[in-house]
């Protein structure tokens, strides 16, 4: 009716001795799920500790801008 699959079936057939055979069934599967906004969050975690001198993630960023624009010039 939703045209939405409501179970996967998966089967992998190996073609050497060296590697197992497998099959996996998906179901109950959920879509449009409420997720947490946590979850994208880009902010670090707590008691995050960034090792990285900001200097030389200064000089590492502006790096990456110069080789930017030098692409967008071509």
């Amino acid at each position: 009716e939703t045209k939405l699959p409501v179970r996967i079936e998966t089967k992998f057939e190996s073609t050497t001795s060296s590697m197992a055979s497998s099959e996996w069934t998906q179901s109950d599967i959920v879509f449009d799920a409420p997720l947490d906004e946590a979850l994208f969050s880009t902010d670090p975690p707590k008691g995050y500790k960034d090792l990285v001198p900001a200097q030389l993630r200064k000089n590492e960023i502006e790096k990456s801008k110069q080789r930017l624009e030098g692409q967008d010039a071509k």
